[in-house]
């Protein structure tokens, strides 16, 4: 008897708990991720098609913070769709309800949309970087930072990209996605701290600070869900989830598409107050953004004093064209 061999399209592939097993459940976990992920995947499209079309229309000067949030928001579009036929397929219930063959198969596609993340990740990471650079470049100190990060952003993600592509043994998959959620969590911190140190420095009023802030603060949920996906890699790879992994994936990959959706819309917020100035939409976002642009033309201009080069005001995408209006005079003009 223990030397039959294992049909591996009738054997499930976890004990259930219950002792039944239903190769055809229609019990899974797949619903929650469809909606959250199409709720994120809407909001995300907005706001990229915002960003171009000041980036096109208004300011006329796309860079490559844009190509970069496109190419982002594409590559993440193609993993919730990978992931969205997977879940459809069956690959999102319990692991005793699906056979042997079934779980593989399950886990090779995770692992091949595990690929298309790394390059996600690079982008909407890049996006940021290079948007901090049109803002902030001008500041040495801040441009050296921003370099730095786009570097180790590309060596690293693109490493591991090539390890999910070429390495098959879950020895080393495993590791390295526990790596990635480190990674992950401490990149984040780093593109959330460094705004905030340039708007630190900035000579405005606290108020002023703070609204200026709060465009980036964003970052802190990006933060928390890079915090979240550790924490499911830990629990995962301890054992607490490898019972039901298969179950488990769809708040997995929740808190993986909302962190990527949610990076990638932080790079395109700073750029929207421009749209709110064009249409009046509101005088908050145009006061305090106006104040920003004031301190990084004087600076560009100091910049310039010295180098014998220009920079175009739509270089700095936080406002419009129109001077800064004090938020204390009265006066109806954005």
């Amino acid at each position: 008897m223990n030397g039959a061999p294992v049909d591996i399209n009738t054997t499930p592939a976890a004990q259930s708990p219950t002792g039944v097993y239903d190769f055809d459940s229609p019990v899974n976990s797949a619903m929650i991720f469809y909606v959250v992920s199409s709720v994120f995947m809407v909001l995300a499209a907005i706001v990229v098609l915002l960003k171009l079309y000041i980036r096109l229309f208004v300011h006329k000067k796309p860079g490559l913070d844009d190509v970069c949030t496109v190419g982002a928001f594409i590559l993440q579009t193609t993993y919730v769709a990978l992931l969205d036929h997977l879940f459809a397929n069956g690959g999102a219930r319990h692991q005793w309800d699906m056979s042997i063959a079934k779980l593989q198969s399950v886990l090779s596609q995770q692992s091949r949309a595990a690929i298309i993340q790394m390059p996600t990740y690079l982008l909407a990471k890049l996006a940021l970087l290079f948007l901090f650079h049109r803002i902030f470049g001008p500041k040495k100190a801040f441009k050296w930072a921003i370099i730095v990060g786009c570097i180790v952003v590309t060596c690293v993600y693109l490493t591991v990209m090539f390890i999910y592509v070429f390495a098959d043994a879950q020895g080393v998959l495993v590791p390295t996605s526990y790596g990635v959620a480190c990674i992950n969590l401490i990149t984040d911190i780093y593109l959330l701290v460094l705004p905030m140190a340039a708007i630190n420095s900035l000579h405005l009023p606290l108020a002023r600070k703070i609204g200026i802030a709060a465009v980036f603060a964003a970052g802190l949920l990006a933060c928390a869900m890079s915090a979240l996906a550790l924490y499911y890699r830990f629990n995962t790879i301890a054992g607490h989830g490898a019972v039901d992994m298969t179950y488990t994936v769809a708040p997995r990959a929740i808190v993986l598409v909302v962190e990527i959706y949610v990076g990638i819309m932080i790079g395109c917020f700073p750029v929207l107050p421009s749209l709110s100035r064009k249409t009046h939409l509101t005088k908050f976002f145009s006061n305090t953004f106006g104040s920003l642009r004031s301190w990084l033309v004087s600076v560009g201009a100091s910049s310039t004093s010295k180098s014998g080069q220009s920079r175009n005001d739509d270089d700095y995408p936080l406002s419009s064209r129109d001077k800064p209006v004090s938020l204390h005079s009265g006066s109806n003009a954005v």
